[in-house]
């Protein structure tokens, strides 16, 4: 599932702004949500709006940093409380780090 929320919002800075604002628009759909994503994780971009539901976070988020390199994000497990803990956030740089540390693993495992 992916979308873009009707309201365009001002860049936010602060990391209480954040959590705030991806609450109250992951509220805005919870219903619509839980109804047909249950458990499974929704980044949303508190600037723009847009969203992505994926099965877990590093998904959603590198989804979400494809289409929106500069997004603030804020995640949230559907129909739960917490994901791993309250919320989340994370930079395009530290999404593509991790991408890049599994992918150098995973070959050597293979070696």
């Amino acid at each position: 599932m992916q979308s873009t929320h009707p309201k365009r919002l001002k860049m936010v800075v602060n990391r209480d702004d954040i959590a705030t604002i991806g609450k109250a628009m992951y509220g805005e759909t919870r219903a619509e949500m839980e109804a047909s994503e249950w458990e499974r994780i929704v980044v949303i971009d508190v600037n723009s709006g847009n969203f992505v539901v994926a099965d877990d976070d590093l998904t959603a988020t590198t989804r979400l940093f494809e289409r929106r390199p500069d997004a603030l994000t804020w995640g949230e497990r559907i129909g739960y409380r917490i994901i791993h803990r309250m919320g989340f956030r994370a930079t395009y740089g530290e999404i593509m780090d991790v991408k890049d540390l599994m992918g150098r693993v995973e070959s050597e495992m293979s070696i």
